[in-house]
């Protein structure tokens, strides 16, 4: 890994995994001395290329605090020839789950969907059941219009003509983490254990109604139903109006629902937004909500156990959901 091969667009698709701090800076590790900061390069551009779809599992690279690193990225997609998406993190990135976040997001990507929410899924699905704090800090620059939904060469789904010398903005999509109901009834680590050492627990299998018209995917217990495509329009939902909205879904859609136990109570709302990439402001607009619940019974919470959906101006686009019972 060297700082030629950052800078180089002679291949479709980058993958870049190394440190990184909110200055531009990009380093490696003992096994390898790397380190450069893009500032240095005033004519840093990977348009012209055959570069499209660029990864960097780093931190801090799509931030706008500080030098504005994300100003420096979004001006670098922009050209003729220019780059598809680029995909990342605005603060933490969840560094040891790299692979779990890269392995997800192509199960996501092989069913057709685009970069662009398979990105935002994978990282909803490893900050859900793996535990990965960090992955919630994940962002993704985009042009604007229907290229924001383009996919890999050779995946299913539309790809759309690659963006000109013509388009000049760059969208970046992020859950916003300082923003949200973040308060959740969930009952201490100790008591976590404690239900899990002293009572038996028996993971449910969610059964999905044939009538289902969205993918599944499976994955032992885990089930993740898949909606479409995230989109940029913006919405403002009441948290009432959420909770009857996935209520709805939920029993419509999984036979045994009535083994699934999602309280208002126990809800957390977060939000995902887009901002103009190439402005110096926060012009966040709210996109899509992140509503996830925690499984409390009896008073103790269960600690693998969890609800997860995202929902748009459209409906519902992405569920994953653990969910265990007492014997």
């Amino acid at each position: 890994m060297t700082e030629s091969d950052f800078y180089d667009k002679t291949k479709t698709i980058k993958y870049w995994s190394s440190h990184g701090s909110v200055t531009g800076q990009l380093f490696g590790d003992s096994n390898n001395s790397c380190s450069f900061n893009i500032f240095s390069k005033d004519n840093f551009t990977w348009a012209g290329g055959n570069l499209e779809f660029v990864f960097l599992a780093a931190c801090n690279q799509l931030n706008k605090e500080s030098k504005n690193p994300l100003k420096k990225y979004a001006k670098a997609m922009l050209g003729n020839k220019a780059v598809r998406v680029i995909c990342g993190y605005h603060d933490k990135a969840p560094a040891i789950a790299d692979n779990k976040v890269a392995n997800k997001f192509l199960d996501f990507a092989k069913t057709g969907e685009s970069v662009k929410s398979s990105w935002i899924k994978a990282n909803e699905y490893v900050y859900a059941h793996n535990g990965y704090t960090n992955a919630k800090n994940y962002a993704v620059l985009t042009h604007t219009g229907n290229v924001q939904y383009s996919r890999f060469p050779g995946f299913s789904g539309n790809t759309y003509a690659r963006p000109k010398l013509d388009s000049k903005k760059i969208l970046r999509f992020r859950k916003n983490v300082e923003n949200g109901e973040t308060v959740i009834n969930t009952a201490s680590v100790k008591l976590r254990k404690k239900i899990v050492k002293e009572k038996d627990i028996k993971p449910i299998k969610l059964q999905i109604s044939p009538k289902c018209d969205d993918f599944i995917m499976n994955n032992g217990n885990k089930i993740s139903i898949d909606g479409g495509e995230i989109t940029e329009k913006e919405i403002a939902i009441g948290k009432m109006d959420l909770y009857k909205q996935i209520a709805r879904y939920v029993k419509q859609n999984i036979l045994n629902s009535e083994d699934i136990d999602l309280e208002m109570k126990n809800m957390k709302i977060e939000s995902i937004v887009a901002d103009d990439a190439l402005s110096e402001i926060k012009d966040d607009k709210i996109v899509s909500y992140v509503v996830s619940f925690a499984h409390i019974e009896e008073g103790y919470g269960f600690l693998n156990d969890k609800a997860t959906f995202i929902i748009d101006s459209d409906g519902i686009k992405y569920i994953t959901i653990n969910w265990s019972k007492l014997k």
